[in-house]
């Protein structure tokens, strides 16, 4: 009956290192893939940012830009 005991003790004790190395193992890799996602997001926005800053005025947002500019120097004037 003893041998039985360690035995059911040394299995459960073997389940729940087994478990922990696998819970481990998935948040490492879920870490490393979340890096992943993160960078690539970045990488992305970055690009369209840079595109974005890149790219020529539109005329009707210079038009806009300038009258606006032009109404706030008036109404700071009066």
């Amino acid at each position: 009956m003893k041998n039985l005991k360690a035995l059911i003790e040394l299995y459960i004790k073997k389940l729940f290192a087994d478990v922990h190395a696998a819970i481990v193992g998935i948040i490492v890799v879920a870490l490393f893939l979340s890096f992943g996602g993160i960078y690539l997001f970045a990488k992305k926005l970055w690009i369209s940012l840079k595109t974005t800053i890149q790219s020529p005025t539109p005329l009707w947002a210079t038009i806009t830009l300038v009258s606006l500019v032009t109404v706030y120097i008036y109404l700071k004037a009066k």
